[in-house]
């Protein structure tokens, strides 16, 4: 506390008007009636934002408990252990409603768990306001008020919640204030305080407001500067040429991690082996396309999606994937760098949940995000979603998530000109089978053991490139052979598709989870077989398969430090709220400790100087009133200095001067108690009889 301030109390504590002054019982009792109005306020703030939180039932119950605290007001005065006791069985009451309360099962709402979170600290807080001496005072109470608050603000809220954070902050503030017994009036401030904690609490919500908006592009640039990673060579368009894929089989440019909440089990890596990003059922002349429209559709409970995903970063076990009929396993793939306006996810995933809002999904099951970046999306691989259950609803007609559509007629489409040559070789390579699956066996076996992968061939010109590779040069990469997989597959009357995307070959040994890099681009092709639906066939020989493959020690650790860098500053940029909440957390503790620390101060220096005793002295009351008898009386929030000046300057000199040595007294130290009371006595005495002689005349 200033010296100046303390003058001002110091003076108005010893003024003999009738009227509440600051210090005194009257205006301390005012004081806190002002604060807990101000703190159920604010209360009752947590409580809207928990129904734009769609929990409007825990909302009413937060804000009745609120009303009923306020209205009650502080009848009860138990000690610091009573207090706890009911701290906590009203905790504990919170909680246990919000386990009863019904909520929505939508993706944007705020939960179970965080519904209780909020009850259990509100209803606390509401409780003090019923405490005549709360232990903590308001600063206990505001604490809880905020933390409530935080945790209402993990619901997906909108830019709404801002306003509510900055109103919240506010009242908070201004109810710490009205319960600060030796608060300063707001007009005896000096301007330059008043400036300084206008500008500190503009700066910080500008802060929190600029931290929230760019954030999520500070996270993508940080992970590329951390990993030095440049641009992708190349993407996944709407249409691929044979060979087009090569400039990316030799980048080893970062694009995806693949996180798993458990090791894969013998036989199930497979699943999370192979990431599908764009699919083909089109071959012309060298070329893959679609034979019509993707027809995208927009994921359902896309648009919240990004507040129910998880809230993990790092490697281990996401949990914003939910498991079905407790089988499965959760998996998250998080985008690093090149093509992002989709998600790249393997056959069969189900429970997809997108971290970022509108994304759809195409006919053939693959995911997409046409506006923005994706960033993440968490999924479940395994379990009983999948053969019979995917062709059981592709029967129904309807497509399920990430189950791409039944076998359509351009499944089994083959270009006129290739199809007599496409017959002869399917002939002679399947023999003797009848069934799709064995025949779909023998082209992979002939395949895998008769030709050879490489990024160096040649090629024919004038001649289409797939038969040159299949009848003449027998060497290629991926794309000739998971073109020839679905063309002689349909030559078989198997319905089969192209597949582009990656896979899994890299893993790191710092927190077992996968990167997967630009070289990493693969194709293979989709058949489809009764009783087993689509099904991933990969017939490129083993040299183009890189798994089992191990990112090296400090290159694995520079990505785990890219990682968590780039989850924290995520989450940081996907919880704006939260951001601002603790900002203005941040901004009340701070103002706290100074109010505290100015307080202890203000108690030293009392302590150090205490020649004075309290309460003022009586011939300093009997001057003060003599003086406001003869029209001279002291301001409210006029200093004892200041007083003393405008006396000197109005002629009553020896008043000025006793007034200004109690000062020096009282403040400084300065002086004899003795001399100086006897001296406002003698000034008390001429100030009363100048006083008669104003009203005698």
């Amino acid at each position: 506390m200033s010296r100046e301030v303390a003058q001002e109390r110091g003076g108005r504590e010893a003024a003999a008007a009738p009227e509440l002054r600051p210090g005194s019982a009257g205006e301390a009792h005012a004081g806190m009636r002002t604060a807990r109005r101000l703190m159920a306020a604010a209360l009752l703030v947590v409580a809207r934002v928990m129904m734009m939180g769609e929990a409007p039932v825990a909302a009413g119950i937060a804000a009745l408990v609120v009303a009923v605290g306020l209205g009650l007001g502080p009848r009860f005065a138990p000690g610091a252990l009573g207090q706890r006791v009911l701290l906590v069985v009203l905790a504990a009451s919170g909680a246990a409603m919000a386990m009863q309360v019904p909520l929505p099962a939508g993706p944007g709402g705020l939960g179970r768990f965080w519904t209780a979170a909020v009850l259990g600290l509100l209803l606390p807080a509401a409780g003090r306001l019923c405490l005549r001496a709360p232990e903590g005072g308001m600063t206990v109470t505001a604490a809880m008020a905020l933390f409530a608050l935080t945790a209402a603000g993990e619901a997906s809220l909108g830019p709404m919640f801002g306003w509510m954070v900055a109103l919240h902050l506010l009242l908070v503030l201004l109810a710490m204030r009205a319960a600060d017994p030796g608060r300063s009036v707001w007009k005896a401030m000096p301007r330059r305080s008043l400036a300084m904690g206008a500008l500190v609490l503009v700066m910080t919500g500008a802060l929190a407001v600029g931290l929230s908006l760019l954030l999520p592009p500070l996270s993508v640039w940080s992970q590329e500067q951390i990993l030095g990673a440049g641009d992708p060579v190349s993407g996944f368009g709407e249409r691929m040429w044979l060979g087009s894929m090569e400039g990316m089989l030799q980048s080893d440019a970062l694009v995806l991690r693949v996180e798993e909440a458990e090791e894969s089990g013998p036989g199930e890596g497979a699943a999370l082996q192979h990431l599908r990003g764009v699919v083909y059922d089109r071959y012309e002349k060298g070329r893959w396309m679609n034979a019509r429209p993707l027809e995208e559709r927009f994921l359902a409970g896309a648009a919240g999606a990004a507040g129910a995903a998880g809230e993990t970063g790092g490697a281990g076990a996401p949990d914003g994937a939910e498991r079905m009929d407790g089988e499965g396993r959760s998996a998250r793939v998080t985008l690093v760098a090149g093509n992002r306006d989709r998600y790249f996810l393997p056959l069969g995933a189900r429970s997809v949940t997108p971290h970022d809002a509108r994304a759809r999904v195409d006919r053939f099951g693959v995911f997409r995000l046409p506006m923005g970046e994706a960033t993440a999306v968490d999924f479940a691989v395994g379990g009983a979603s999948g053969g019979r259950e995917a062709e059981g609803r592709e029967a129904e007609g309807r497509q399920a998530e990430g189950v791409p559509v039944g076998p359509e007629p351009q499944d089994l489409e083959v270009p006129a000109a290739l199809r007599p040559e496409l017959e002869t070789i399917v002939e002679a390579w399947t023999g003797g089978a009848v069934a799709p699956g064995a025949k779909v066996e023998a082209i992979v076996d002939r395949l895998q053991t008769q030709f050879t992968y490489a990024l160096s061939f040649s090629r024919r010109a004038g001649r289409d490139p797939l038969l040159d590779f299949l009848l003449r040069e027998r060497r290629g990469h991926c794309e000739y052979f998971a073109s020839a997989m679905v063309l002689l597959a349909r030559t078989a009357g198997v319905p089969a598709r192209m597949v582009v995307g990656y896979q899994v070959a890299e893993r790191s040994p710092l927190g077992g989870y996968a990167l997967v890099r630009e070289q990493d681009a693969h194709a293979w092709a989709e058949v489809h077989l009764d009783g087993r639906g689509w099904t991933t066939v990969d017939a490129t020989p083993s040299g183009g398969d890189a798994a089992g493959r191990e990112t090296p020690l400090l290159v694995a650790l520079k990505d785990w430090v890219a990682m968590q860098w780039g989850a924290g500053v995520r989450w940081l940029g996907e919880h704006p709220g939260t951001v601002l909440t603790a900002a203005g957390g941040l901004f009340v503790v701070a103002l706290s400790w100074r109010m505290l620390r100015g307080r202890r101060r203000g108690r030293g220096r009392s302590a150090g100087r205490a020649v004075v005793e309290e309460p003022p002295p009586q011939e300093l009351g009997e001057l003060l009133a003599a003086l406001a008898r003869g029209g001279l009386g002291r301001g409210s929030t006029e200093t004892l200095e200041r007083f003393a000046r405008r006396l000197e300057k109005a002629g009553r000199r020896e008043a000025g001067e006793a007034i200004a040595r109690y000062a020096a007294l009282r403040y400084g130290g300065v002086g004899e108690a003795a001399a100086v009371r006897e001296e406002l006595r003698e000034a008390a005495v001429k100030a009363a009889v100048k006083a008669g002689a104003v009203k005698a005349g």
